[in-house]
This record gives structure tokens, sequence and C-alpha cells, in this order.
């Protein structure tokens, strides 16, 4: 019993990591005010990049910088369009998803020839190698890598930032108030950029630990709505690192706990629902008292007020 426990804790640390990751992201963006709900697609394309660098250098943390790239890259995307184009923030969040399914395909029959999955790539090292000997503490964090170590330090630096620095204090101006921030001389536009790009990178990061450093190798849609789990965390954490990270274990959780039900005799269809189903009850029950930033999909133009 105790070692079921065990295992089944070490699975929910490891299967949040991502999530966490992305919702983090998810946080920046929408602090500042930009909606992304493309959170699904990059994080299968940084999943894709992080196993095509991992692949070409033969090193995890060369496909960890593809990723980090590719991220910046798509999130300067991102915030062109609904920054200075002003596009509608939700179908621009759309577009990258529907990107993100097609490059995906695309790239992996050109690297690979193959439509469905790539070969093994370098990943990771796992902490086992260096906790082995210690009970307990080994079978909860063996399995994990060094990227969920980057997640905790980023959870207690994006607090830090948010909530106890003046640029954390124009971060939430800005997603508020962006006319305030604007007459307190804070270039909005260029720090909704920065942010947006920020956002996408921790989640392509989110991707690039799934194929680099959970299992090793990519696969057509292995994200499976991780990317909007990580949007219903971010809106159950109340946009606060420390309460999203909390929000990320509790989706992981549920995730484990539908893996080890799938050994009993109950329908598979209807074990893969438990996640999905008890997000959306999630975000029923909270929706009333989750209050965003103010000015999250609306676009600011300098001189109009909505």
């Amino acid at each position: 019993m105790a070692d079921t426990i065990l295992s089944m804790l070490g699975s929910t640390l490891r299967i949040s990591l991502p999530i966490i990751l992305c919702a983090l992201g998810g946080m920046f963006s929408e602090r500042c005010g930009i909606l992304n709900i493309g959170m699904e697609g990059i994080m299968l394309l940084g999943a894709l990049f992080g196993a095509i660098g991992s692949y070409v250098s033969g090193n995890a943390y060369v496909g960890l910088l593809f990723a980090i790239v590719l991220g910046a890259v798509i999130g300067l995307m991102h915030a062109f369009l609904t920054i200075k184009c002003h596009t509608n923030q939700i179908i621009d969040g759309v577009a990258i998803n529907l990107l993100g399914d097609g490059l995906s395909i695309l790239l992996l029959d050109l690297v690979w020839g193959n439509k469905g999955k790539s070969t093994e790539v370098a990943g990771f090292a796992t902490l086992d190698s260096i906790i082995h000997d210690i009970p307990v503490i080994s079978d909860l964090f063996g399995s994990l890598n060094i990227l969920f170590l980057m997640m905790i330090i980023l959870v207690i630096a994006s607090y830090f930032y948010v909530f106890r620095t003046p640029w954390g204090l124009r971060l939430r101006v800005i997603g508020d108030k962006p006319e305030a921030a604007d007459s307190m001389g804070i270039n909005v536009e260029r720090s909704q950029m920065l942010y947006v790009m920020v956002g996408a990178i921790l989640a392509a990061i989110a991707g690039a630990a799934l194929s680099i450093g959970s299992i090793r190798y990519f696969s057509k849609g292995m994200v499976a709505g991780r990317g909007y789990m990580a949007l219903a965390a971010l809106v159950f954490g109340m946009w606060h690192p420390i309460l999203i990270f909390l929000s990320g274990l509790f989706f992981g959780f549920i995730q484990a706990l539908q893996i080890n039900l799938q050994v009993y005799d109950f329908p598979v269809q209807f074990i893969q629902m438990i996640p999905y189903v008890i997000t959306i009850v999630m975000l029923v029950l909270t929706s009333k008292n989750n209050k965003g930033p103010k000015n999250t999909g609306k676009p600011y133009i300098r001189g109009i007020r909505e």
C-alpha cells in the first residue's frame, strides 16, 4: 500500500511539471493583458523542437535551447499580431493551435520520415542516479529530472517578481489599467510584447519537458490537452504563482489517478474522461470568484479607452 501511494505521488509530481510550467507562462501573458489560448500548440511545437534539437546534437540541453528559441519566435509572432496589429486574441490563439497540429506532423515526417513518432532522442537524466540510495525520497523524486528543479525555482522567482518587485507592480498595473501604466511613463506595448514572449517560452519549455524530459521521443499529439489543462490551472490558481503550483499538482494528481485506475476493470473511455470532467467541474465551481486581470483580452490603443 505504501509503495502504491509513493508511486502515485511520484507520478503526480512528474505529470504536473509541464502543466505548471505552461500555466506560469499563461500567467505572465494574461497578467500583461494578452490572452493566449494557443498554449496547446506552443507546447506541441516546443516538444517537437526539443526533440529535434536533442536528435541533431545528441544533447538534451541543446534540445531545450531549440524549444526556447521556438517559444520566443511564436511569442513574438503572437505579440506582434495582437499588440501591434490588434487582431482578435482568441482567434490568434486558435490559429497557433492549428499551426502546432499541422507543422508538427510535417516536420516529424521531414526529420524522421514518420508521421506518427520520432526515434529515441537524448533526454535529461533522472534524479534517481543521485538519490537512489535514499528511502522514500528516491521513490518520490527519483523519476524527476533537472527541469523539475527549474520549475520550483521559477515558481518561487515568479512569486517574488510579481508581488515583491516594482517591475511586478508595473506588470499588474498594465494588466488592470494600461492607460494608468502609460501615464506613469511605462511603455505598455513593449512590456506586453516582452511578457507574451516570456509566456510562450515557458510553454515551449513545458512541451520540451515531455519529449526530452519524460519519454525521450516525440509523438503526434503527445501534449494531449495539457495546454488547455494548464489554462484551467491558471484560472483555478487565480493568476498567482504559488496557487498555480498547487492547482497544477491537483491536476497532475487527477491524471495520475486516471492512469492508476486503468489497471482495474473499468471502461477505459470512462477513466480517460476523468481529468477533463473534473477540470470542467472545477472551473464551473470557481468561475464566480476568479477575477483575473481586468484588461485581459482587450487591445490597448494609446489614447483610446474601452
